[in-house]
């Protein structure tokens, strides 16, 4: 751990997709049986990736036994870039001990009139603050509604961190059939999630305003659902809809703010609808959690400060 953070192996930066410049150290003192296992499993998804890494570990003569990288990169000559509309396995790792691997279109930024094929950082930087969050500050958060979930990370987070044994039912939702019964569905088998469908886990449609909210939820997430200004009126229909349910009490949104002026909208349509919003944390606020969201999550500068909203109606 360095500076409050924890460090992430070579083989765990490989599954991460982190750029190979930033993988010298960690190539050069892997194990060569290990990591070469790492590369032929990366390959299948992502071969241009394998490419790079085995050019950096010729380049610099990092193991002994060079013929086999050799032979894989010429096998991979032919790959010269990396299509955005293939699919790839990330995987984000969260306090360093909540693994989830997410299949995924990280080049893409929309398809289809959905932007759910990929993940979208606002979403890393909640999935963060529910793996390090203290277990008092979700208190009651027993049955959770994902808004907008895209590629599930978030509520697989939740799944599979701290907070699993206190969930009963987690709803996740996407106003995409589609990639609901798709990709989303894919990658809560990716992570051994499946036996939950149906039972703990909902994955269903859920159309903003138009389609009815579960009576039973008490607490609501949702990432980057705050980037598009046009769809706020629907976004706070459903919103108003969730906080008449007596059990829910609060909302987190983690909003990338791109645009201050959206944002400013956002806050406006909270004060109108007479909800409370407190900054629970930011990347503004807390450098740290920036850090540990650049250094061991995404390996790559934040485009924007992200700020996590806590919505909730005063009783």
């Amino acid at each position: 751990m360095v500076n409050g953070i924890s460090e992430v192996n070579v083989y765990d930066r490989l599954l991460q997709r982190c750029p190979v410049t930033k993988l010298h150290d960690g190539l050069k003192s892997a194990d060569s049986e290990k990591l070469r296992d790492r590369l032929v499993t990366i390959l299948e998804v992502n071969p241009y990736y394998v490419k790079q890494v085995i050019r950096v570990i010729i380049d610099n003569n990092y193991h002994n036994d060079i013929e086999w990288f050799y032979e894989k990169y010429v096998d991979l000559l032919q790959y010269s870039s990396m299509d955005s509309k293939k699919m790839d396995i990330i995987r984000y790792i969260f306090n360093g001990e909540v693994y989830v691997d997410i299949n995924e279109r990280p080049n893409l930024i929309s398809a289809m009139s959905t932007t759910g094929f990929r993940t979208w950082e606002a979403a890393s930087y909640l999935c963060d603050y529910i793996s390090n969050v203290d277990t008092e500050s979700l208190n009651g958060c027993s049955t959770v509604l994902e808004l907008g979930a895209g590629t599930g990370l978030c509520s697989l987070t939740l799944l599979k961190g701290k907070f699993q044994d206190d969930l009963k039912k987690v709803y996740v939702t996407d106003g995409d059939t589609e990639l609901i019964s798709g990709q989303l569905l894919s990658n809560f088998k990716l992570n051994e999630m499946e036996h939950e469908i149906g039972q703990k886990v909902k994955l269903q449609r859920l159309l903003w305003g138009e389609d009815s909210i579960p009576n039973d939820i008490d607490c609501v997430i949702g990432a980057d659902v705050t980037y598009d200004d046009t769809l706020f009126d629907d976004l706070f229909k459903c919103l108003r809809q969730c906080f008449e349910i007596e059990s829910c009490k609060m909302c987190l949104i983690a909003s990338t703010i791109r645009n201050v002026e959206t944002d400013r909208k956002f806050l406006e349509h909270c004060h109108d609808s007479d909800f409370k919003v407190e900054i629970i944390q930011s990347t503004e606020l807390d450098p740290q959690s920036k850090a540990r969201v650049e250094q061991t999550i995404l390996n790559k500068p934040l485009i924007a400060p992200i700020m996590i909203y806590k919505i909730y109606k005063e009783i």
